[in-house]
């Protein structure tokens, strides 16, 4: 059967069954409140007061006349569909306009509309009383009746849309974005079951059969509830922009029933003016950060700042100088001396925060200026902005600056989300360096003529599971590649101290880190040579730099190629270089027995190493026929599994044959 539940009167005339009464009747007392809500027109104010009004005389007068039977114990009267039809106008009107005043309007309505009902129906019962014709036999119990219900009714009606506007206040100090929709659906249907149990206390306080008569109220207004909250789901949805804009508001329910309405629309002018000043604050926001998003990636932290600055610069509204500070690793931009309160140690907090991996909100930046906060080694993609100007951008309207906005967000949403998790996976790096959550191996460098071990090779190693490559290209990607590099040369060389100051311990390390002002501190409190390895594969953008940076160490530390093996640029790495050794790559030294091209290039670079005066190592030895061809070259050291895996240096803490030094 149909919803409609269509039956015959016994006259051959199709009549509607109740659930279908039941269904028309809350679509139609749902289009107009839902038209109004998403309407523009000033007259929308003035057609919802006159809704507001009609139900209200509807339910007064015929609330009572007749029931509609859904189910046994389940009864619905025309009144109560105009009341939940009162509730749910009055919350998407006040959200639509974002009004208390609303919300005050629509109880004065009521006070009026029950008075008049009141003097109506004691007029009409004193008439009745007293004996005047009656023609349709009208019950005199009727409107004594009618009287209670509009009197204490229109009492319930208030408290109850006080009730509600108190949930969703709260509701948006919690969480406007997410909380306040949740909040409008449950408030509603919560409202509704409270009127559910107050009416038949205010109304039958004294009858024996209360109990039932509470829990079949409750039950029709749970059913009621849910059937209007198909039309507030629909307003919600279809105008998130004012449900937002409603969330941003504070409403001053404490004094909205009773202040002088002079008072009442001053506190409101100066909300509005707020809420003005933060909508196009925001859209600022989102244009200036596309403007940063648009700037090409891939620069050098220098030539990224410039290019920045560039971009900021021309954004209108932008005033003082507009500069930049570095602050623990966060480079901060901004126009310092927007505003008088805020002092620059405010600015340093913000950023010292973020630079740690803690999560700064946009919300916590609205004073601070003109800034924007770039990671170094970062592209401008991931840049977080927050301009505070004092006129909109260029000559956009401010309702154009909302259609920016709108479709701006799209585009930064996902660039704000993505800086914040590179800032939490930088501050799980910075977690690493603080509790020095990695371990130290080391493997011998050994003559091929008598096996005796000259030298070691420092590891480092990560918890199970975890690539020593991939951690250090992650921290590369994060900024932290160069902390990294002596967390992991100081583990070594503190690991390394009961080794015989005479072997020498090799360490890895990036160019850039060769410039680090603690590296040389570290190296001289090691008390022993230190050799550190450098691959062919990292890139050197200035030799001569690098070269300087290793002479700075002289006497503490000695260069080597390491991986050295293939083509001229690993050639030319070498001669500009000139490093004390060259280590042949492992992708060489497999199968060299076997394998007379691979043998010729071994000899070429043994050639090449005696030109330059420096020493050859061979890597990845793993077999006795590989250690014999290489002997037979000419390559004086080797290193690799065939002598020794990597290990703790507990385990290599027994009786060596130390040599000399690489020499």
């Amino acid at each position: 059967m149909s919803i409609l539940d269509a039956r015959n009167d016994g006259e051959g005339r199709a009549v509607m069954g109740p659930w279908g009464l039941f269904a028309v009747s809350v679509v139609a007392y749902s289009v107009l409140p839902l038209a109004f809500g998403l309407a523009r027109s000033p007259s929308r104010y003035l057609l919802t007061y006159a809704y507001v009004a009609t139900i209200l005389t509807i339910g007064g007068l015929i609330g009572g006349v007749h029931v509609i039977p859904l189910a046994d114990g389940l009864t619905l009267n025309p009144g109560s569909i105009a009341y939940a039809a009162l509730v749910a106008s009055t919350m998407i009107a006040t959200i639509s306009a974002n009004d208390i005043r609303v919300v005050r309007d629509v109880i004065r309505i009521v006070v009026v509309v029950d008075i008049i009902k009141v003097a109506v129906f004691w007029v009409t019962r004193r008439a009745l009383v007293e004996g005047l014709p009656n023609p349709s036999g009208v019950p005199v119990d009727l409107f004594e009746v009618s009287l209670r219900v509009v009197a204490f009714g229109g009492v319930l009606i208030v408290g109850e849309l006080f009730v509600l506007m108190v949930l969703l206040e709260r509701a948006k100090r919690l969480d406007p974005e997410r909380l306040l929709p949740v909040a409008c659906v449950v408030g509603f249907v919560a409202v509704l079951c409270l009127d559910g149990v107050l009416f038949p206390l205010v109304i039958i306080p004294t009858s024996p059969e209360l109990g039932s008569v509470i829990a079949g109220g409750v039950a029709a207004k749970l059913l009621l509830a849910l059937a209007f909250a198909v039309p507030i789901t629909l307003f919600l949805l279809l105008a998130r922009d004012r449900v937002r804009a409603y969330g941003r508001t504070r409403l001053p329910l404490g004094q909205f029933l009773f202040a002088p309405r002079a008072e009442l629309e001053a506190a409101f002018d100066e909300q509005a003016r707020v809420l003005t000043e933060t909508t196009e604050r925001e859209a600022r926001h989102v244009v200036a950060s596309q403007v940063l998003a648009d700037v090409p990636s891939g620069a050098q932290p220098e030539d990224l700042l410039e290019r920045v600055l560039v971009a900021v610069r021309p954004v209108p509204g932008v005033r003082g100088e507009v500069g930049l500070r570095v602050i623990d690793g966060a480079v901060t931009i901004g126009s310092w001396g927007l505003s008088d309160r805020i002092e620059d140690g405010a600015v340093t907090a913000i950023y010292a925060r973020r630079a740690q991996g803690q999560a700064v909100w946009i919300d916590e930046l609205h004073e601070v200026g003109a800034v924007a906060c770039v990671p170094v080694g970062e592209g401008p993609a991931y840049a977080v902005v927050e301009l505070l100007v004092d006129r909109a951008a260029g000559d956009a309207t401010l309702a154009e600056l909302q259609t920016m906005r709108n479709e701006l967000r799209v585009t930064i949403r996902p660039t704000v989300a993505e800086l914040r998790r590179r800032w939490d996976e930088r501050a799980s790096m910075a977690s690493v360096l603080e509790s020095a959550s990695l371990s130290v191996v080391f493997q011998p460098i050994v003559r091929l003529d008598d096996r005796s071990v000259v030298s070691w090779e420092g590891l480092s190693r990560f918890e199970p599971g975890v690539s020593v490559e991939g951690r250090f290209r992650e921290a590369a990607r994060l900024g932290v590649a160069v902390e990294l590099d002596l967390l992991a040369a100081r583990s070594i060389l503190e690991a390394a101290a009961d080794l015989p100051e005479a072997a020498p311990v090799a360490i890895n390390l990036s160019p850039r880190t060769l410039g680090s002002p603690g590296l040389r501190d570290l190296l001289e409190s090691a008390g022993r040579l230190v050799e550190v390895e450098i691959t062919e594969h990292d890139p050197v953008r200035d030799y001569t730099t690098l070269l300087e940076q290793m002479a700075a160490l002289d006497g503490f530390a000695r260069l080597v190629v390491d991986d050295a093996g293939s083509g001229y640029a690993s050639m030319q790495h070498i001669l500009r270089l000139r490093p004390h050794a060259v280590k042949i790559d492992r992708a060489l030294v497999s199968g060299i027995d076997g394998d007379r091209p691979r043998q010729v290039l071994v000899s070429g670079l043994l050639s090449l190493a005696e030109e330059i005066g420096a020493t050859v190592i061979a890597e990845g030895v793993e077999r006795e026929e590989e250690a014999t061809v290489l002997r037979e070259l000419g390559v004086p050291l080797a290193q690799g599994y065939l002598f020794g895996r990597p290990a703790p240096m507990a385990s290599w803490l027994r009786p060596q044959a130390v040599d000399q030094p690489i020499t």
